[in-house]
C-alpha cells in the first residue's frame, strides 16, 4: 500500500472538520492520546514486567492509530505523505550512513579530471608551530611532505604569478587568536585541513597551496575564488563561536541541527553542497579534536589522508612513506617517534551577524 492511497482512505474516515482551528487541535490532541496509550504499554513492561511480545496486537493497534492521526495532520495542512516520506529519507540519508551499505564509503572528489598540479595531494604532513610575536602566541603553518608531490622542484613562477608549493616553506601568514582570550584559534587551520581531507573541499587550502583549478575558468572563479575562500573563513569563525556551548565538537553529535542549518546557509550553491551533512559533522569533529591537541602541545604536526578521510595530530614529525592506506595511531607514534607507513604508488549571505544571532537562540 502506498502512503498516498492510505492518506486518501484516511480522509474518508475522518469525523472531524479539519479545515477549522478546533478540528486541527483535535487531531493534535488525538495524536498525543494515542502516543500516550503506546507509552502505557511500555510502562507495564518497566513497572510490572509484562513482556512486549504478549502485547503485540495492542501495540500494532496503537501504532496504527498514531499513523492515522499523523496522516490526517498532514492532510489538514495539504501535505502529501508520499512527498514527506521521500523528503525524510533524503534528510536522514544526508545525516547518517546506511548501516547495511557494503563496499567503500562515499568520498567526495572535486579534483577528478584535473592535472596533478591542480589537485590536492592524497597525503600530506603539515607543521603548525607555536611561536611568540609581539608578546602574543602565534602559529606558523607549513607543508612538510606531500604524496604525490606535483612540485618536486618547489613552487613554479610564471611571470609575476606563482603556482604550487615548496615543501618546508611557510604558507600563509603567522597568525594569532585575534581574541581577548587564548582560545587556540591560531591553530584553526586544522579545521581547513579537515575540510580538505574529509570533504575533498577547501578554497582556503587551494589558495594557500596555490593549486587552484585553472583549467576551468568558471571553477577557478567561483569555486576556488576569493568569495568561496571568504565563506569558508566565515564558516570557520562562526563554528568557533558555536563550539563554545557545544563541547568544542568533541563528538559528531555536537554538530547539531542549528549548526547543520548554518553550514547549508553559508555554503549556498558552492560545489560542496553535494556532500552529505554527516561528513561535515565528521570533518568539524576531527578538525576541533586536532586543534585542541595543537593548542595543548603548543603546536605539532598534522597528517592528512584524503583517501581515508582522516587527519591526525602528532607531537613529533612522522615520516611519510608510500603505502596503500594509512593506519592512524597518533598517540603511539607521537610518543615513540615512529613513522606512518604509506606504501602506495603515486596516482596520477544572509549577513554574518544574523547568522551568528541564529546560533544563540538556544542560549535564550
Amino acid at each position: 500500500m502506498e502512503f498516498s492511497f492510505y492518506q486518501q482512505e484516511a480522509r474518508n474516515t475522518a469525523q472531524l472538520d479539519t479545515s477549522t482551528f478546533n478540528g486541527k487541535v483535535e487531531l493534535l490532541l488525538g495524536l498525543q492520546s494515542e502516543a500516550g496509550s503506546l507509552s502505557r504499554i511500555y510502562k507495564k513492561l518497566v513497572r510490572d514486567g509484562i513482556t512486549l511480545t504478549s502485547q503485540t496486537e495492542q501495540i500494532g493497534e496503537e501504532i496504527g492509530d498514531v499513523l492515522w492521526y499523523l496522516t490526517m495532520i498532514a492532510a489538514s495542512m495539504d501535505l502529501d505523505l508520499d512527498e514527506l516520506a521521500t523528503a525524510n529519507l533524503a534528510r536522514t540519508s544526508d545525516r547518517y550512513d546506511r548501516i547495511s551499505d557494503a563496499g567503500a564509503p562515499y568520498q567526495p572528489d572535486f579534483d577528478s579530471g584535473y592535472p596533478d598540479q591542480q589537485r590536492f595531494p592524497r597525503r600530506m604532513i603539515f607543521s603548525l608551530k607555536g611561536v611568540e610575536k609581539d608578546g602574543l602566541p602565534h602559529a606558523r603553518f607549513a607543508l612538510e611532505e606531500a604524496d604525490p608531490n606535483a612540485f618536486p622542484h618547489g613552487q613554479v613562477k610564471d611571470g609575476k604569478k606563482k603556482y604550487g608549493y615548496t615543501l618546508g616553506a611557510e604558507i600563509g601568514d603567522v597568525v594569532n587568536d585575534n581574541a581577548a582570550e587564548d582560545d587556540g584559534y591560531r591553530y584553526h587551520d586544522a579545521v581547513h585541513i579537515a575540510f580538505m581531507a574529509v570533504l575533498g573541499w577547501s578554497p582556503v587550502m587551494r589558495a594557500l597551496l596555490r593549486i587552484k583549478r585553472k583549467d576551468s575558468s568558471d571553477v577557478d572563479r567561483i569555486e576556488d575564488g576569493a568569495r568561496a575562500g571568504d565563506l569558508e573563513e566565515a564558516l570557520s569563525a562562526l563554528l568557533m563561536a558555536a563550539s563554545e556551548d557545544r563541547n568544542r565538537f568533541q563528538k559528531t553529535s555536537d554538530v547539531d541541527g542549528e549548526v547543520r542549518d548554518l553550514i547549508r546557509r553559508v555554503i549556498g550553491k558552492l560545489e560542496v553542497r553535494s556532500v552529505p551533512i554527516r561528513l561535515w559533522a565528521d570533518a568539524i569533529h576531527q578538525g576541533y579534536e586536532v586543534m585542541g591537541k595543537l593548542k595543548a602541545n603548543n603546536g605539532g604536526y598534522v597528517l592528512a589522508d584524503l583517501d581515508a578521510g582522516k587527519i591526525a595530530f602528532y607531537a613529533e614529525r612522522p615520516t611519510l612513506l608510500k603505502r596503500a592506506s594509512v593506519e592512524f595511531h597518533p598517540e603511539t607514534a607521537a610518543d615513540s617517534g615512529t613513522h606512518v607507513d604509506l606504501d602506495r604508488e603515486k596516482s596520477p549571505r544572509r549577513s554574518l551577524p544574523s547568522l551568528l544571532r541564529s546560533l544563540w537562540k538556544r542560549k535564550g
